[in-house]
């Protein structure tokens, strides 16, 4: 829901929301990297394949540059590393804290 920001129509199609128009890269890392064509209507389903991917190798991106793969929170700090502060904590880490957050409380209750 964090990406798709409780739209329904997103959530319904690119609940990832990793191909949006406005964050397209000029270059064809998207396409590349995750198969995906600026524009490409989106189901879940493909959403999803294409957001693991994009993920993973934004868990290899430090300084610029590919290196060994980092882990699951660096990746979730480069998914959506919007500039800027939300209550004094860098968007990155404040992105990266609400999905693990949510996943935790999630987990919980799948548990009970």
């Amino acid at each position: 829901m964090r990406e798709s920001g409780g739209s329904p129509n997103a959530f319904r199609t690119d609940p990832f929301r990793v191909n949006k128009p406005l964050d397209y890269p000029k270059s064809d890392e998207k396409k590349r990297i995750a198969d995906l064509a600026y524009r490409q209507a989106m189901t879940p389903q493909s959403s999803a394949d294409a957001a693991l991917k994009w993920l993973h190798y934004k868990g290899r991106i430090y300084d610029r540059r590919l290196v060994p793969y980092r882990g699951h929170y660096e990746a979730l700090r480069n998914y959506n590393a919007a500039p800027g502060f939300t209550n004094g904590i860098p968007n990155a880490d404040d992105y990266a804290n609400t999905i693990v957050n949510n996943a935790w409380a999630s987990y919980g209750d799948w548990q009970e």
